[in-house]
């Protein structure tokens, strides 16, 4: 993926740009951001769950990310980002709940281009919207 545009051109493949949301019921904050595959007509929104983010009820705050992506943003897709240094116990129940929700465990591969990709820091949940 392209970070960025170059001298004003879109390339294929953009960050259109970067959020940070506060979820003050929950006391819950995010970070993500937003691509567009031009090629595609498809743009997905990332979102960063990491270990501050799990110790709080997340409910509220998914469905005001879900809305965003699919309203305003329109986006086809979402991905949760999972910081795989949350304590197995507290990601298992993070998981489940994303997939009740309507999340699959995914690679990156349709971000990139076919190619597997994996990470060591992040567990990758998508979502087709």
């Amino acid at each position: 993926m392209a970070y960025g545009r170059r001298a004003g051109v879109r390339t294929a493949d953009s960050v259109l740009g970067w959020l940070e949301i506060w979820d003050y019921a929950g006391g819950s904050s995010f970070r993500g951001f937003v691509a567009e595959d031009i090629n595609r007509d498809a743009k997905t929104m990332f979102v960063f769950f990491d270990t501050h983010s799990v110790s709080r009820d997340l409910k509220q705050a998914l469905v005001a990310l879900i809305e965003l992506a699919e309203g305003p943003l329109a986006c086809s897709h979402m991905v949760i980002c999972i910081e795989r240094s949350i304590p197995e116990e507290e990601s298992k129940g993070l998981t489940r709940g994303l997939q009740w929700a309507g999340f699959s465990l995914t690679t990156m591969d349709f971000w990139s281009k076919g190619f597997d990709v994996l990470s060591s820091r992040w567990i990758f949940m998508g979502m087709e919207l």
